[in-house]
């Protein structure tokens, strides 16, 4: 669906490639912004993507009440994911068009929460400065890939990639552990933490670390019953900046995020994305899981 048409700036704008995953005969909706808004429309935000895809890409129902600005590409981005056990490979088989800061309409320009979350490089490192009213965060993955020459998704050295464009201007950064590919990643986050006042890095039934102001905290992860862990960061990274843009509570919003989480695992994909109701409910019923000190 085109939106040019929508001119009142959203609550909450995702940034990144919708894309189509082949999972063995399936195929569903994903990518970062697919999931984000999802979670945000649920939450109950007015919630916007801007994406670039082919003309013949058609949200799912999920997104129905999601305003989708499309720029224009001659394909969908497609990924194959191929499972071996508990790991995934992954391959591009066709690649929309890149999202650069000049193509970013001027109403989306005034949303007040923004998460640009890439799927493979295709976020333009500029984009993060074009909403300084806005809370921004960042979702690290795709910064942290790259296409080999017969489409196979590879990891980057994390301590290689140019983190100040993007983190320079984002209030909070996401990132999972399992995407972080170095031998130095210890000192890689604490650069990484230095350079954005709000770094969590999740790690799914293990919780989550979260870094504020360059101190370390963790969370445990929420009980769930897991059908189905894809976006589950992305519905963490999308819940915690709701939560702290509502309350400017890292702890509330860390707790907020977490339960969150836990809740859209246990159904497929984004039809997991959950209400606040039950996000509210999940907190009742768990009330263990807080923001704790490092070492307390």
């Amino acid at each position: 669906m085109d939106s040019e048409e929508a001119t009142a700036a959203p609550d909450f704008l995702a940034i990144g490639h919708v894309t189509r995953d082949l999972v063995g005969e399936d195929a569903r909706d994903g990518g970062t912004a697919t999931y984000a808004a999802a979670v945000a429309a649920r939450l109950g935000l007015r919630a916007a993507i801007l994406t670039s895809a082919g003309e013949e890409y058609t949200p799912p129902v999920a997104l129905a009440s999601v305003a989708v600005h499309r720029l224009p590409a001659s394909c969908t981005t497609i990924f194959r994911h191929v499972w071996h056990g508990r790991q995934r490979e992954m391959f591009v088989l066709q690649q929309a068009a890149p999202i650069v800061a000049t193509k970013v309409p001027a109403a989306l320009r005034e949303a007040r929460i923004v998460l640009l979350g890439p799927v493979c490089g295709e976020v333009d490192a500029g984009v993060a400065a074009a909403f300084p009213g806005a809370l921004c965060g960042v979702a690290l993955q795709g910064w942290l890939r790259r296409l080999a020459p017969d489409g196979h998704v590879e990891p980057i050295d994390a301590a290689m990639w140019a983190a100040e464009p993007v983190l320079s201007h984002a209030h909070a950064a996401f990132v999972s552990e399992e995407d972080l590919d170095s031998s130095g990643r210890d000192a890689v986050l604490e650069r990484w933490a230095r350079m954005v006042p709000i770094l969590a890095v999740t790690a799914g039934m293990h919780g989550a670390r979260i870094a504020i102001d360059g101190r370390w905290h963790r969370i445990a992860a929420f009980p769930a019953v897991e059908i189905d862990a894809t976006g589950a960061g992305d519905t963490f990274a999308a819940a915690f900046l709701i939560r702290y843009h509502e309350t400017g509570d890292a702890a509330e919003a860390a707790r907020f995020a977490s339960a969150a989480a836990a809740c859209i695992i246990e159904a497929p994909g984004i039809a997991g994305a959950p209400t606040r109701a039950q996000v509210e409910a999940r907190l009742a019923v768990a009330p263990s899981p807080c923001l704790q000190p490092e070492g307390a």
